[in-house]
């Protein structure tokens, strides 16, 4: 059964661009020939690579997979500083760590020809592959995407693929579960690695571990190669890493805010970003997730809320704003909400009622979603209290 080829009928039609593995079209494969044949068919060798992309999460890169390691680096030293030294917080920044990752979705690896190769291995010795069927902007459909493999994976960047190699070995047993093949084909030989050769002599590594699919950055020995803490650190895309602010210690329970500079490259475009005048501490939220704000942005402006603008609202007119959304809120019935914001009298330049109109595009939608919004507004009034102070504004820049 491992040497045969699963086909599936996926369209590669991802809704709402989520990735789903039955709608990705690409072929399960566990024969080391047919494996060589469909990679032979996409003429890798000789494209230079300009970006790379873990759809999903890895596992090697959450926080206490991180610490295990340093903890695990740390042997021989005295017991509580080995547990004091790996704790996130204080990893030294040069300690090292494995160019490695394991995920449930598939690596994406585009060109400077514009093409894109896509690969995962959904249990031992099985590959899917394809070329230029999953979008660039696709999300993980498992788990949400938490590390930045650009910087995980740098030594790919800019490199032109040399030559494309696949190891086997020969086994009587079923490398998942252990148990025998049929007695007509005892010995098997199977696809264990697939590693892509660069002109810098690395090594893209694809294999797995159960099945988790398993990507390795390794030298010309095949021995993976290391990244430093501090370089790490700015790859890793966790929930605390972009949903707690480190200015402030605020952690947020909504995923719709960001904190700091990760947390911006995270956020969807177009997107706001909010900073106090006072405070270093600073956020964004995707515009799709601004709606609530935005509209009683514009009450308080008086004027149709622009995602691309520029605002400074003082302190009162900022908690005014948070009042008057979480009043937005509470509402019973969605014909309240349209009578009582069409009220506002806030038009376009043409004479049509701006709240109306937002209304007919987004009222169901928000109404929908009133418990996200429930959710944000409680932890922007918690987070604005710190940092915004009498004297100060509340800043925001759409991008």
């Amino acid at each position: 059964m491992l040497l045969d080829t699963v086909y599936f009928d996926g369209k590669n039609k991802f809704k709402d661009s989520v990735f789903s593995a039955a709608e990705w079209s690409a072929p399960a494969m566990g024969s080391p020939d047919e494996i060589r044949k469909l990679i032979d068919s996409f003429s890798l060798c000789g494209r230079k690579i300009k970006g790379v992309k873990l759809v999903g999460h890895s596992y090697f890169q959450t926080r206490d997979w991180i610490e295990d390691i340093a903890y695990h680096i740390l042997k021989g030293t005295n017991k509580d500083e080995r547990r004091r030294r790996s704790r996130y917080r204080f990893i030294d920044p040069e300690m090292r760590f494995p160019r490695q990752a394991a995920t449930d979705e598939p690596l994406l690896i585009w060109f400077e020809d514009g093409g894109t190769f896509e690969a995962e291995c959904p249990r031992e010795s099985q590959f899917r592959m394809s070329m230029n069927c999953i979008p660039r902007y696709i999300r993980g459909g498992t788990n949400e995407q938490n590390v930045d493999a650009e910087i995980l994976f740098s030594p790919w960047i800019n490199q032109t693929i040399k030559s494309v190699e696949i190891t086997t070995y020969k086994t009587n047993k079923d490398p998942m579960y252990g148990t025998a093949f049929d007695e007509a084909q005892s010995v098997r030989e199977l696809a264990a690695e697939i590693i892509i050769r660069l002109e810098n002599g690395m090594g893209i590594r694809l294999g797995s571990m159960v099945d988790y699919f398993v990507i390795e950055c390794v030298d010309a020995r095949d021995q993976i190669t290391e990244i430093s803490f501090r370089k790490l650190d700015e790859a890793l895309l966790n929930w605390e890493d972009i949903h707690n602010d480190e200015e402030t210690g605020f952690e947020a329970e909504s995923h719709t805010i960001f904190f700091g500079e990760k947390g911006e490259r995270c956020a969807d475009t177009p997107f706001m970003k909010l900073q106090s005048s006072g405070s270093r501490s600073f956020l964004s939220i995707s515009a799709d997730d601004f709606l609530v704000l935005g509209w009683c942005a514009a009450r308080v402006s008086g004027e149709c809320f622009d995602e691309y603008g520029e605002y400074h609202f003082t302190a009162p007119e900022w908690r005014q704003i948070l009042e008057d959304a979480y009043r937005l809120l509470s509402f019973k019935t969605l014909d309240e909400l349209i009578n009582e914001t069409a009220a506002w009298g806030i038009f376009y330049r043409g004479g049509e009622n701006y709240m109306r109109d937002q209304m007919n595009r987004f009222g169901a939608s928000f109404w929908r979603e009133r418990e996200k919004y429930f959710t944000q507004l409680s932890d922007l009034r918690k987070w604005s209290a710190p940092v915004l102070g009498d004297n100060d504004t509340m800043d925001i820049y759409g991008f």
